[in-house]
């Protein structure tokens, strides 16, 4: 219904609960409603911190609000159920049992949840420089980053176990931009 107006390019996330929505834009977190036609605005969601980058929701409705130098929070029904410290920025899988502790180097690790605890093991994407966005689905990790190789910004498609699936790029093999957001359809992936 009301525009949300942002001059930041990068730092602002969305995800989905249900009718929910979730917008993540300048630091604050924001429940709307989706009607089929007209989001709107329901309520504010407070956060303890006001520089969260990275939202993501999982299947049991939880959200996970992330952003380095602050505590990783599990939220559920707009309260804060659980902080995990000592994680920079955090992908989640969709399932909520684990996801994908990254910063900017290619040396992240893979975190394992169990309730109020967490375990950790390191995962090392080799063809990546510098990571700029890292997102997960049901089936891969993508490492959104610019490439060891200096080729450029591109997208790489790697499994749970760190092996490269695939690498995104334009069709002369170089760099696509900024990729943001990236998810597998049912023909192919689609980068944002």
């Amino acid at each position: 219904e009301d525009p949300i107006c942002t001059f930041e390019t990068f730092n602002h996330s969305i995800a989905a609960v249900g009718d929910s929505i979730y917008i993540l834009a300048d630091g604050e977190l924001m429940q709307c409603q989706y009607d089929g036609s007209v989001l709107a605005f329901v309520s504010a969601v407070e956060l303890p911190e006001d520089d969260y980058e990275q939202l993501n929701s999982t299947s049991d409705g939880s959200l996970w609000v992330s952003g380095s130098m602050n505590d990783i929070l599990r939220i559920e029904n707009g309260e804060i159920v659980n902080t995990y410290e000592d994680i920079d920025n955090l992908a989640m899988h969709p399932s909520g049992q684990w996801g994908v502790n990254y910063f900017v180097s290619n040396e992240c690790s893979i975190v394992t949840f169990s309730g109020e605890d967490y375990s950790t093991s390191p995962i090392t994407f080799s063809e990546v420089d510098t990571i700029m966005h890292l997102c997960v689905d049901e089936n891969y990790i993508y490492a959104c980053a610019s490439a060891a190789d200096d080729s450029g910004h591109k997208v790489f498609v790697y499994d749970k176990s760190g092996a490269l699936q695939t690498t995104l790029c334009d069709a002369e093999g170089e760099s696509l931009g900024s990729i943001t957001f990236v998810t597998q359809t049912e023909n192919g992936f689609i980068g944002f």
